[in-house]
């Protein structure tokens, strides 16, 4: 493994997409709370949509990546993370349901999203703080650009 630095980042592109993210569900609570459930859905489906994608590059493209560069599979730092996935995705369904319906209970969804939060709150740490600087030492940089230019949408 040598230090692989340089531009594309994925570090810098996978962090602001969680800072996205966590605005989107705060303009959730936010709405919810003033009593605008139409608008807070569209919110909420705009969070949903964003963190489903986030995962979904995440597991198709990035984890493999990384497993491939470093050979750290099964118990490395990427099953941690589909594990947690998996948890997020679960409590994510309960959330779409209660949108799904009637108009939400705020109280019921901010239930939710304090798990959902709690949860984040960890696991994006441990993606910012350990996993994202490892990927952006080992893989190279036709890698690294294949990820962002799927993160942004490109």
């Amino acid at each position: 493994m040598t230090a692989n630095t340089q531009s594309p980042n994925i570090m810098d592109c996978l962090q602001a997409d969680h800072a996205r993210l966590d605005g989107l569900m705060n303009d959730t609570k936010t709405v919810l709370a003033s009593g605008d459930t139409e608008s807070a859905g569209v919110f909420f489906g705009q969070f949903r949509k964003g963190l489903l994608k986030h995962i979904d590059i995440e597991e198709g493209s990035l984890f493999p990546a990384f497993e491939n560069a470093t050979g750290m599979r099964g118990g490395g730092p990427t099953a941690v993370m589909r594990s947690e996935h998996a948890e997020i995705k679960k409590i994510l369904g309960e959330m779409e349901t209660l949108f799904s319906g009637a108009a939400p209970d705020f109280k019921t969804f901010d239930a939710l999203r304090s798990a959902l939060v709690a949860i984040l709150t960890d696991h994006n740490e441990k993606e910012e703080k350990v996993l994202y600087p490892m990927c952006d030492r080992v893989i190279d940089v036709a890698g690294r650009q294949e990820i962002v230019s799927k993160m942004e949408g490109n």
